[in-house]
């Protein structure tokens, strides 16, 4: 009995078998590759008409990936959120000393040009200037300075890292107050101008009409 090497294709559960001698044979092989390659030809074309009238459109594969993604989420929340509660540390009110207040901002997933800005703010009060000194801190500070909270409020984003600019409003708080203090000039001339304030109308809601 000859021996047989064989060329697996599967066609439909059909299985395509070449001889020793069709194989030596060049001329019958190269006709039997290219039937077998036409019938491939035909069977993805088949297969192709049938995914465009029973497949899902690419509308519904969107939908199928965005349902993917919150189950994805949920099984987050549901098996690995319990887990971070051992690195849980417990709220410490800020010390008198510490009278700086830093805010940034985080854009979760992505990568946003505002995540460099830092905002400084400082209650005035906690600054223990004399009253000269705080009258020429108003009028350097101008509208930053909020006068119904009694807040200085700084924001930088310059540098394209958050610790440059927070160290810049540092520089510049420090550079003011040492200018306030500078008894040469006290400013006590010129009037503070508030005209920059708003207040926000709170409207009072009738007592008639809780039931």
């Amino acid at each position: 009995m000859p021996k047989k090497n064989f060329f697996f294709y599967f066609k439909r559960l059909e299985l395509s078998t070449f001889t020793k001698n069709e194989v030596n044979d060049k001329t019958v092989a190269k006709e039997k590759v290219s039937k077998i390659r036409q019938n491939h030809r035909e069977y993805r074309k088949k297969d192709t008409k049938m995914d465009e009238h029973y497949g899902i459109t690419s509308l519904g594969h969107i939908y199928l990936n965005e349902h993917r993604e919150i189950r994805e989420y949920y099984r987050k929340t549901a098996w690995e959120l319990p887990t971070l509660s051992k690195f849980s540390i417990p709220y410490e009110p800020p010390e008198k000393s510490q009278v700086l207040k830093f805010r940034y901002t985080s854009y979760f997933g992505e990568k946003h040009p505002a995540e460099s800005k830092v905002t400084l703010e400082i209650l005035l009060n906690n600054l223990a200037l004399t009253p000269t000194e705080r009258h020429k801190l108003i009028i350097l500070a101008g509208p930053r300075y909020n006068p119904l909270t009694d807040i200085l409020k700084f924001s930088c984003e310059l540098f394209p890292y958050r610790i440059q600019n927070k160290k810049y409003l540092n520089e510049q708080l420090y550079k003011l107050i040492k200018e306030a203090k500078d008894t040469s000039d006290t400013f006590e001339d010129i009037p503070q101008d508030f005209r920059h304030v708003k207040s926000k109308r709170r409207l009072v809601f009738p007592k008639e009409w809780i039931k």
